[in-house]
């Protein structure tokens, strides 16, 4: 009974903190459909567009559904876009890091190659958390 309780402290706190469409992209994502979760994160970023860290935080996993549903292209922009906009300086590095991961999955050797610039510049102790061999 512990175990129940404890879960559904955690589904109570998830349902405080996230909107209706960010939840349920949540539960996509975990059911392995980012399909349904990258629809459900667009519609909840456009929620939170008077909430700038809570939409860079839901564009992030956006991006990630886009990567997962094999629209690389598309997760690729969004982490771009983030990695120039986002509020916060570690999300602005977070979306790098996967902008440049995302391009190396893809064979964008080159532009994960400037990416990889333009990191070591703005964030240069995030460096180490992409291919070493990049260089």
């Amino acid at each position: 009974m512990k175990a129940v309780h404890e879960g559904f402290e955690r589904y109570r706190k998830a349902r405080e903190t996230r909107s209706d469409f960010e939840f349920v992209g949540d539960y996509f994502m975990t059911a392995g459909n980012p399909d349904g979760a990258a629809e459900r994160y667009r519609r909840a970023a456009k929620e939170l567009g008077s909430e700038p860290e809570k939409r860079d935080a839901c564009e992030m996993k956006l991006a990630a559904a886009e990567a997962g549903a094999g629209r690389s292209k598309s997760a690729i922009a969004v982490y771009d876009r983030l990695s120039r906009t986002a509020v916060d300086s570690k999300r602005r590095a977070d979306a790098l890091v996967a902008m440049i991961t995302a391009q190396l999955t893809v064979g964008k050797r080159k532009d994960a190659q400037a990416a990889r610039e333009r990191l070591a510049q703005e964030f240069p102790d995030r460096v180490s958390d992409v291919d070493p061999k990049l260089k």
